[in-house]
């Protein structure tokens, strides 16, 4: 927790920084963790101690910390395949509780074979074309762009291929 001259974070032990809709088992094997490094001595005491907070709203709670008045904020938050999205109402108070309202949060996943897939079907089909690569996989010459890259997903070296635009 962040302190500084004004203001006071309290908190009764860990809180974690955790992605959007991270869910329950996740949340479980953190807890189990901190009983592994024995931070606490059971499950139970770090159940009671630990808490998750979904990072754009830990942004936006650390941005509200010195605040001068009310505001609402959006905060985006970009990187590892996914986009987390929050709105929260943050007020001027020194009142700790109710100070803050989560108005929204969302996650959307841009990474992994969706944007790969999105790069195959926006960026390299264009600049090399569907045909040499049906030529080169040796395929049916009528397969559309998306049956193309159901037909790469299916065969070994489809796949070899798709790893290696991945990378």
């Amino acid at each position: 927790a962040k302190a500084d001259k004004e203001h006071t974070v309290k908190t009764n032990g860990i809180v974690f920084g955790v992605p959007v809709n991270y869910n329950d088992s996740c949340k479980r094997v953190m807890l189990e963790a901190t009983v592994k490094a024995k931070l606490y001595k059971n499950l139970k005491e770090a159940e009671e101690a630990v808490d998750f907070l979904d990072e754009p709203i830990a942004v936006a709670l650390d941005y509200g910390l010195n605040l001068n008045s009310d505001k609402n904020v959006f905060v985006f938050d970009f990187g590892g395949g996914t986009l987390d999205l929050a709105i929260v109402r943050l007020v001027k108070s020194d009142d700790e509780k109710g100070r803050h309202e989560v108005i929204g949060k969302h996650r959307i996943t841009l990474g992994g074979e969706q944007y790969t897939e999105l790069f195959f079907k926006k960026a390299f089909i264009p600049k090399y074309g569907r045909m040499n690569l049906i030529q080169a996989f040796g395929y049916d010459h009528t397969l559309s762009v998306d049956e193309l890259w159901e037909r790469l997903g299916n065969d070994s070296l489809g796949v070899q291929f798709i790893d290696a635009l991945d990378k």
